[in-house]
């Protein structure tokens, strides 16, 4: 079961009357926030997904995102892949919300162990208001084969350290890669999910330029995604400034199906979905 939820002005699809808690024991909610790779696009911003009260990275323009959904009130964590600038650019200004709008409720931000220091660097060099963030923000550390509460780590293959994320829910679990190269590791921690929201930042055809990159092409994500026996294969961290449009779409779908037989989605954005 799939429903593509659309949005309209007035909107705010995360707090649709049908997802009730009979209807959360069998559906996924995903929310598509962000699925541009290195650079934002019209109409597209840097990776972010929600899961339930769980966003996994937080690009820029993740946190408008968020509010257009209706669902920017509902983060109880933020879990970060790797400290690159597309995955974290739009975390300041979503603790900023925060701040200002006086949250008091504790929100767990979790990074890879060892990068506790950028992101105290980086809310820094922006002013922040860290004694109103000091307020509600949790930071923890976690290694690859770590967990905290319903989310699984696992090493990913990229250029810094990074780490990919399980995420454990009534309908089924979803497995977030972040930027990664073919894992065997990724593939293990995919095993069993019923969708996996895996990187294609490189075209078809260019496969060992991506291995060499922490990257990934379509058709190896097809392979993991295959590999690991998942439902649905959401394609991210997709290259629209490189190809300056979305024409490519239809390629890169077709190449990750070549290998893999379950549904394969490039969804709009921001939209939220029941799988």
């Amino acid at each position: 079961m799939t429903s593509l939820i659309s949005l309209s002005p007035s909107s705010r699809p995360w707090r649709k009357a049908f997802y009730t808690p009979s209807v959360a024991s069998c559906v996924i909610r995903l929310a598509v926030l962000g699925s541009a790779g290195s650079a934002p696009w019209a109409r597209r911003n840097l990776p972010g997904f929600l899961v339930d009260n769980i966003l996994l990275d937080c690009g820029e323009g993740v946190a408008r995102a968020l509010a257009e959904v209706g669902a920017i009130d509902e983060v109880r964590y933020v879990f970060i892949t790797h400290m690159h600038g597309d995955h974290v650019s739009g975390l300041p200004m979503l603790l900023w919300y925060y701040a200002l709008s006086g949250r008091e409720e504790e929100l767990t931000l979790v990074i890879p162990r060892g990068c506790r220091g950028e992101v105290e660097a980086l809310l820094k060099s922006i002013h922040s208001p860290m004694d109103r963030i000091e307020r509600f923000l949790e930071i923890r550390e976690l290694d690859g084969g770590g967990s905290l509460g319903p989310v699984t780590a696992a090493p990913a293959s990229h250029s810094v350290p990074a780490l990919a994320y399980r995420v454990a829910t009534e309908g089924g679990d979803v497995c977030y890669t972040g930027d990664t190269a073919p894992s065997s590791e990724v593939i293990k921690l995919a095993e069993g999910c019923r969708v996996l929201i895996h990187e294609a930042t490189m075209p078809p055809g260019r496969e060992e330029e991506a291995q060499a990159l922490g990257h990934s092409t379509p058709l190896q994500a097809g392979e993991v995604a295959d590999a690991a026996g998942v439902e649905v294969l959401v394609l991210s961290h997709l290259p629209y400034f490189y190809f300056k449009g979305e024409h490519f779409i239809p390629t890169f779908v077709d190449s990750a199906k070549r290998v893999f037989r379950g549904k394969v989605l490039v969804p709009r954005e921001p939209q939220v979905l029941t799988l």
